[in-house]
């Protein structure tokens, strides 16, 4: 078992990367509700945040691997199919995963992105 202690500054750093994340997600859905589509500006700004898994998570949409559940109480979960033919469960609320990437980099790591997978619900 490890350990890690987290300093004042460690703190403020990650609520600052946080807003940060949620103001660009804010844009995002600006950009789709207006115009349909990502500007190019956008999708770079996207790809230097996020990088790889990003570009990962566009594939798995243009090859139509992801369907949305939604419940009469009005939450909504997602399936994805992952390259290997696997399905994982995300709930885009609880930012949360079942793909091994997740564990491994969202839990193990404690990393903001967490996986491809939940970058599709931005």
């Amino acid at each position: 078992i490890s350990r890690t202690v987290y300093n004042r500054q460690d703190v403020i750093m990650s609520f600052e990367l946080t807003y940060a994340v949620q103001q660009l997600f804010i844009e995002v859905g600006r950009e789709i509700r207006d115009h349909s589509k990502l500007s190019d500006g956008l999708l770079s700004t996207l790809n230097c945040v996020f990088g790889h898994p990003l570009l990962y998570a566009l594939d798995l949409v243009d090859h139509g691997r992801v369907t949305e559940y939604e419940c009469p109480s009005g939450r909504r979960a997602f399936t994805v199919t992952g390259s290997s033919g696997r399905s994982y469960i995300c709930l885009s609320t609880s930012n949360f995963c079942t793909c091994p990437s997740y564990v491994y980099t969202g839990i193990i790591q404690a990393r903001l992105n967490g996986c491809s997978d939940l970058l599709l619900f931005i």
